[in-house]
């Protein structure tokens, strides 16, 4: 009976892949790339900046992500990367006569840099706000990382399987033409000539030598790792991260560093601060920062809540610390959390059992202003878009993204004025008073929006409230607020938002990709919504 339910299930998910391929792709999207790699990807993260595409004039830029892996099983021996990847992207501001003036220079993904990890699973990667080019990550260890990338080697030198890449970087990279064009040429000879690169490199070491795992700095502190990790963009140079705490017992910690301290080499860093997250006897699974104040930031632990803290005060004594600011109903747990990183920044928070949470963190105590149980899984990250306020995505175990207009079901729960617009005709942009005195906020979604606020261009919107349907979004489409709803993966591990491009995400999780049966392979996507990215005017 459960090898027939699992072989079910493995065909439903079979069944979504090739539907979504065949409707959905060409339709919904603007922009989607997508590159197998060969570990299990664990989360991605975009790198600030762009570069003009030598050869393709205005018409192509290139930005770079980072991709962090896992070994098998997660927690085993396997070797681990923190992969740099160059992402040649439609530059945002060319128009499709520029585009097709230069065909020879296609959009692709390209891994240009593995640093190693080590044998721990890269949970979470963060850029620091001041200075991109210092990463810090996390993992499952009581210790958390800092990695300076122009000072680690580009590429080093593990033993390679002959056949397929033994760098993370497993297989070609696929293109979706979703009006591009283009061919694959130039991205074969640049993977052509890095190949060449490494065999040389190779060359000069004895075999059987093994990559160095040499990060810039250890930061102590904490008994056991987790996903938890966030900069506090306010102070610029303090990094907090959540785990077990040291000396035994219930309950997590929060950990603060102050990178200033830390040097080079391998440098070992003690915490500035070390608090009880507060969860009681429950870990505390996530971390994020006030978007303009150093010293505040919200944990989600296993007990449901989302507790508010502030480094400038003294930590609560036992497990006791910080203040409620919401508790989920009995049985649930929140596994993530982010807060918007605008002035009047809500607090997004995703359930272990599928539920999307959005509360104001001026109101502790407070009901959610908005709660969408669309996942039929554990919603492992929730992000908001850095360049579309009031957006946010939430990213599923059950292999969806979903994209939220979270400003715009705000300001309809505040009254008729807010409603006004209603989710057939789209967000329409409210200022209507919200409960206790928060006012909505005008939503910056574009206006070409419909069928329950789900891209419609003609064909396009009803592909995808056929997909809706079959993902159980109703026999209307879709809930209020849900702008998007991104099939790419069959468990999908992380997502971040383009800073730059306001309707670009990268995803990363495992996806079936095209064969009899597929073959489910870990990828990383990069994807804008055609009726999202069309609109931005």
């Amino acid at each position: 009976m459960a090898a027939d339910s699992a072989d079910a299930a493995a065909a439903a998910v079979a069944g979504r892949a090739v539907f979504w391929r065949g409707s959905c792709v060409q339709l919904l999207y603007s922009t989607l790339l997508q590159r197998p790699l060969e570990q299990r990807c664990l989360c991605v993260r975009w790198l600030p900046g762009s570069e003009e595409v030598p050869g393709s004039g205005p018409a192509m830029e290139r930005q770079r992500l980072l991709v962090g892996t896992g070994g098998e099983g997660g927690g085993g021996s396997a070797q681990c990367w923190l992969l740099l990847l160059s992402a040649t992207l439609p530059a945002a501001a060319a128009t499709p006569g520029q585009q097709e003036s230069y065909p020879t220079v296609p959009p692709r993904l390209l891994v240009k840099q593995r640093i190693c990890h080590g044998p721990h699973d890269v949970n979470r990667a963060a850029p620091m706000p001041r200075d991109a080019a210092l990463v810090a990550t996390t993992s499952d260890c009581g210790e958390a990382f800092l990695f300076r990338l122009p000072a680690q080697p580009r590429r080093p030198r593990p033993a390679r399987r002959r056949g397929r890449q033994a760098d993370g970087s497993g297989g070609a990279a696929m293109e979706v033409d979703c009006g591009g064009g283009g061919s694959q040429a130039g991205e074969e000879e640049e993977e052509e000539e890095l190949e060449e690169e490494e065999e040389e490199e190779e060359e000069e070491e004895a075999d059987g030598d093994r990559p160095v795992f040499a990060p810039d700095a250890r930061l102590e502190g904490r008994a056991s790792g987790g996903f938890g990790l966030a900069w506090d963009a306010a102070a610029g140079d303090r990094l907090l991260a959540t785990g077990g705490a040291e000396g035994g017992g219930g309950g997590g910690v929060v950990c603060t560093w102050d990178v200033s301290r830390a040097g080079q080499g391998g440098a070992r860093v003690p915490p500035a601060d070390a608090r009880p997250a507060g969860h009681g006897g429950a870990a505390a699974n996530d971390v994020s920062c006030h978007p303009e104040a150093s010293g505040p930031f919200v944990t989600a632990g296993d007990d449901g809540a989302l507790r508010l803290h502030d480094t400038r005060e003294a930590p609560g004594g036992g497990a006791g610390g910080g203040q409620l600011l919401f508790s989920c109903p009995a049985g649930d747990t929140l596994d993530c959390v982010d807060w918007e990183q605008r002035p009047g920044g809500l607090v997004a928070a995703g359930g272990g059992g599928g539920a999307l949470y959005v509360v104001d963190p001026r109101r502790p105590g407070a009901a959610a202003l908005m709660e969408r149980r669309q996942h039929a899984g554990p919603v492992v990250q929730v992000e908001w878009a850095a360049a579309a306020p009031g957006v946010v995505a939430s990213c599923g175990a059950d292999g969806f993204v979903a994209v939220w207009d979270a400003a715009a079901v705000a300001a309809a729960a505040a009254g008729p004025a807010g409603a006004a617009g209603g989710a057939a005709a789209g967000p329409s942009g409210h200022a209507a008073a919200a409960p206790g005195g928060r006012r909505g906020r005008k939503s910056t979604v574009p206006q070409r929006m419909g069928g329950g606020g789900v891209g419609t261009a003609a064909a396009g919107g009803d592909a995808m409230r056929r997909h809706l349907r079959q993902a159980g979004g109703g026999a209307d489409g879709a809930p209020r607020g849900l702008l998007f709803l991104h099939a790419g993966h069959s468990a999908a591990q992380g997502i971040a938002w383009n800073p730059q491009r306001p309707w670009m995400v990268a995803s990363v999780g495992e996806a079936p990709l095209s064969g009899e049966p597929p073959v489910e392979e870990s990828v990383v996507q990069v994807w804008s919504p055609l009726a999202l990215s069309s609109g931005q005017g």
